[in-house]
């Protein structure tokens, strides 16, 4: 019995062990966080918001002024969050020029946050034919895109967002004036299951279907839809 009461012991000694260094780990990580500051005229800490994410590691924030950018293919780093100074859409607009897709995301977990941004005139590069205008959502798990607008994008497939096996959070967005030349003027989903809370759609349209949105094989978990 005694034997077995000490084994007990060592055992339940090893497993906090164990978690003292997991906490130990995540608190080392989260305290040498780092904040990019951006500026519209690129006097910050990185001379643009794709510059800032490339030079961000996990856990760091890339802060941008308000103000225009006119930035296209941003590829958003997983771990890393990207907020506008005041996290409100009408703060940063990223102009794509209609040069190549604004952003994407491929890979990104839960911990990557896109917050304020109107994300305005995406198309995929020199006008192809091709799927994402605005963002491209690809292979990732939770991430969150919260207070963004997605304005004036156009492509094929998923004017707006173009989300692929994959599962984002969007919280408080709008799509707006979108156009899908084919399908999904505001939001294509191709065997995805994104979230959609509190978000709006407005005069998006696709010559095809979906002009809003269209999901195809999809799961769709909406808490507050709002169409005109």
């Amino acid at each position: 019995m005694a034997i077995e009461e000490r084994g007990s012991g060592v055992r339940g000694m090893g497993m906090f062990f164990i978690a003292f260094l997991a906490l130990t780990l995540v608190l080392s990580r989260t305290s040498s966080a780092r904040t990019w500051h951006i500026a519209p005229d690129g006097s910050g800490d990185a001379p643009s918001i794709k510059a800032g994410i490339d030079s961000a590691a996990i856990w760091d924030t890339v802060l941008v002024a308000c103000g225009t950018y006119y930035e296209q293919n941003i590829i958003m780093k997983s771990g890393v969050v990207l907020v506008s100074e005041s996290g409100e859409a009408d703060c940063v607009t990223i102009d794509g020029e209609y040069l190549n897709t604004v952003f994407k995301c491929v890979d990104c977990d839960s911990a990557t946050v896109i917050k304020g941004f109107t994300i305005a005139r995406g198309t995929p590069y020199l006008g192809n034919p091709g799927s994402a205008g605005g963002m491209l959502i690809g292979r990732g798990l939770d991430l969150r895109i919260e207070n963004c607008e997605f304005l004036g994008n156009w492509t094929h497939h998923g004017a707006g967002v173009y989300c692929q096996t994959t599962s984002p959070t969007f919280v408080n967005c709008v799509f707006r004036d979108n156009y899908g030349i084919s399908e999904g003027g505001g939001l294509f989903c191709n065997n995805a299951s994104p979230r959609l809370e509190g978000c709006v759609f407005l005069f998006n349209r696709a010559a095809r279907e979906g002009g809003d949105v269209l999901y195809n094989v999809c799961c769709s978990c909406v808490d507050e839809l709002h169409l005109p």
